[in-house]
C-alpha cells in the first residue's frame, strides 16, 4: 500500500461537498448517515480500516457510576489513526442510562464517522457542536414542546430499528425475503407511508447491503 501522510489524507477529504450526501437528523443534529462516509472512504482509501474499543470485560461500551455509557472507535488510514467517542444517547439526545441494543449500535456508527470527521470528511458538519451537553432540565425549566414525527422520518426510524435483520441477509432470495417481511411491518403501522418513499427505501437497502458484502468479502 502506499504511504499516505495526515496532510495528504486531510486534502483529499476535506474538501468533499457534503451536499448531495444522504444524512439523518437526530436531536436538532445532522448526521452524515454511516454507509454514505464508508462508500466515500472506499473510493478514495479503500485500505481504511476501523475497529470499536472494548472495555475491561470485552464490552463495546465503556460504562460511568451514573449507569450512562460511551462507545470508542479508532479508525486508521495506513500508520495514521484517530480515535474519538461518542455517548450513547436516548430520544431526548442525552446521555442514556442503560441503554438498548439499537441505541448502542446506532452509537457506534455515528462514532465511526466522528471520527473519520478527524481525518478531514465533513469535519465542518461537527465543528458548531457544543463540547457539552446543556445541564438536564429542573423542574423549574419550560417543557420541551412535543416533537410529531413526520411519516418519511417514522419509516426511517423503523428502518433503523430493524437494520440489523435486514443485513443479515445470506443470499438475494433470503434479501427479497427479508424486505417483504419488513414492507409487511411497515403497512400494518397504518401511517401515511407512500409506495414510492417505501420504494426509494428498498433501493437504498438494496445498494448499502451490496457494499457493505463487498467490505466484507475484500477483507477476508
Amino acid at each position: 500500500m502506499e504511504q499516505v501522510t495526515p496532510a495528504h489524507i486531510w486534502a483529499t477529504l476535506s474538501t468533499i461537498s457534503s451536499d448531495s450526501v444522504s444524512t439523518e437528523k437526530f436531536g436538532g443534529i445532522t448526521y452524515v448517515k454511516w454507509m454514505a462516509a464508508h462508500a466515500i472512504m472506499m473510493k478514495h482509501f479503500p485500505e481504511y480500516t476501523w475497529e470499536f474499543l472494548q472495555d475491561e470485560h470485552g464490552k463495546h461500551t465503556h460504562f460511568f457510576p451514573d449507569k450512562t455509557c460511551e462507545v470508542r472507535c479508532r479508525v486508521a488510514v495506513g500508520d495514521v489513526s484517530h480515535t474519538t467517542t461518542l455517548p450513547v444517547y436516548g430520544k431526548s439526545n442525552t446521555a442514556q442510562p442503560n441503554p438498548n441494543a439499537h441505541q448502542v449500535n446506532t452509537a457506534k456508527q455515528r462514532c465511526r464517522v466522528k471520527a473519520l470527521a478527524e481525518f478531514g470528511l465533513f469535519h465542518h458538519m461537527w465543528s458548531d457542536l457544543p463540547l457539552e451537553e446543556p445541564d438536564a432540565p429542573t423542574a423549574a425549566d419550560p417543557k420541551p414542546e412535543a416533537v410529531t414525527q413526520t411519516p418519511k422520518e417514522r419509516l426511517a426510524g423503523y428502518y433503523e430499528l430493524h437494520r440489523e435483520k435486514l443485513f443479515s441477509a445470506t443470499s438475494t432470495e433470503d434479501m427479497k425475503a427479508k424486505w417483504a417481511r419488513f414492507e409487511n411491518s411497515v403497512r400494518n403501522l397504518k401511517v401515511d407511508i407512500t409506495e414510492d418513499q417505501l420504494a426509494e427505501l428498498a433501493k437504498e437497502y438494496r445498494e448499502d447491503l451490496k457494499a457493505l458484502k463487498k467490505n466484507q468479502k475484500a477483507k477476508k
